[in-house]
């Protein structure tokens, strides 16, 4: 077995070089935050619409996929109850993705929203029939604040250019009063909850998110507030800060934020990113790497790194789901899959329904749940949110989900992955020729 001291001939310079400065920002962890695991969508839309119920002065949701199903209305109606009460003063905000949600939310769901006084934002509106909605949208908002004698302010200027289509915003926050905030992987529809179609039970898409207070919460209030702003949204004030404290639980916000179109890159509200905390973690493994990805498509030195933990005797499990909605990244991420098993890291597919959690726990120590997948389009294109953290507690919990999750899986043995067929192994490399997109 190799080690870390002892590199192994698969090490490069440049993988070294890289290790080095992606483990930047080990000192943006801060204290005083509380952090609960929330488990599947009814726990987590509960948990996040008592918490809107219970708003005194400011309201922002962002989710990539917005429904106007029965989900959809029951945060509408939180939404909309919030913005009336107390004569109007709290400040109630929705944005939610243009790509992500097509087809998904209707212009009326949107248009009674407005009406009741939710500021709505459409993030990155493609299409010209989008653009125009939200540039109705606004007029309505400007209407309604004018009706109120207040002044209305004017959206920021924004104008999408060519590569507005390839960068969606992922985010799924939600925070109230910059007091709590919610992320992670869950979006706002039914998908999440276990019902019946066409006279048979299904089971909701299994997903993760956090509840957290603190810190923690002002900073994901502070990555709404420049995606928002960034985007065309009507104005909010600057950004917040939260106190840091003295306290066990330490919580990092990784959030990259928006495309600064004058400079040609992503603006960073953190300087640390996912992927470096990722990078970072697996290289000083030394026990277990538990891994729970819903598109697993990690690039070749994060892959460098699962072997090399798993070659030095660090367990190394990874769940994917085994019948995803995606299927073009689901052929692609099997691709990888005969590089990892050789090296003896454990790949295990999640049956019954579909997998989309996105969290990982390292030596029962250090955990992340968030919208992050191990792709390059989390880590390079998309506007993502997640958060880390440094607590023995949370962490077991963590793990202990993720053994939860194992009762649900099929384990993929090497010996009958190299049986599959030709056609298999033909439409995976294809597919993984446009993993830098998906």
């Amino acid at each position: 077995m190799s080690s870390l001291s002892d590199p192994s001939p698969r090490d490069s310079p440049r993988g070294a070089h890289r290790r080095t400065a992606d483990a930047r920002g080990t000192d943006q962890l801060c204290g005083g935050n509380r952090v609960e695991l929330l488990v599947g969508g009814e726990a987590t839309y509960a948990a996040m619409l008592a918490a809107i119920s219970a708003a005194e002065r400011s309201i922002q949701l962002t989710t990539y996929i917005l429904h106007s199903d029965a989900t959809g209305e029951r945060f509408a109606a939180a939404l909309a109850e919030r913005a009336t009460a107390m004569d109007g003063r709290i400040d109630v905000r929705l944005m939610f993705d243009a790509v992500g949600s097509f087809g998904t939310v209707s212009e009326d769901y949107l248009l009674r929203l407005v009406e009741a006084g939710v500021k709505v934002h459409i993030y990155h509106p493609i299409l010209p029939a989008r653009r125009r909605l939200q540039e109705r949208l606004q007029e309505l908002h400007a209407r309604y604040e004018i009706a109120r004698g207040r002044k209305p302010r004017p959206p920021s200027p924004f104008t999408p250019d060519f590569w507005g289509f390839h960068r969606r915003n992922h985010q799924k926050i939600l925070v109230v009063d910059d007091r709590v905030a919610f992320t992670g992987g869950i979006n706002i529809g039914d998908e999440y909850l276990d019902r019946e179609v066409d006279g048979r039970a299904v089971r909701g898409w299994h997903d993760l998110h956090v509840r957290v207070e603190g810190p923690a919460a002002v900073e994901l209030g502070n990555a709404f507030r420049g995606a928002w702003n960034r985007s065309g949204g009507v104005p909010m004030p600057g950004t917040a800060k939260g106190r840091c404290e003295k306290s066990p639980v330490r919580l990092a916000v990784c959030a990259n934020v928006e495309w600064d179109a004058t400079k040609g890159r992503f603006r960073r509200m953190k300087r640390l990113w996912m992927r470096s905390a990722y990078l970072e973690k697996i290289w000083d493994a030394v026990a277990s790497v538990r891994i729970a990805n819903a598109y697993f498509l990690p690039d070749a030195e994060l892959r460098l790194a699962l072997c090399q933990a798993a070659e030095r005797g660090v367990r190394v499990q990874v769940i994917v789901p085994k019948d995803p909605d995606v299927r073009i990244v689901y052929h692609a991420s099997r691709y990888v899959y005969d590089e990892l098993l050789v090296a003896g890291v454990e790949i295990h597919e999640f049956v019954g329904s579909m997998m989309h959690a996105k969290a990982a726990v390292i030596d029962d120590a250090w955990a992340t749940v968030g919208s992050f997948n191990l792709d390059h389009r989390s880590f390079r294109h998309n506007l993502e949110a997640g958060v880390r953290v440094e607590d023995g507690d949370f962490a077991a919990r963590l793990a202990a989900q993720f053994e939860r999750d194992l009762a649900s899986c099929e384990r993929v043995e090497l010996g009958q992955w190299r049986g599959r067929s030709w056609f298999s192994r033909l439409r995976e490399a294809l597919s993984h020729l446009f993993a830098w997109w998906l």
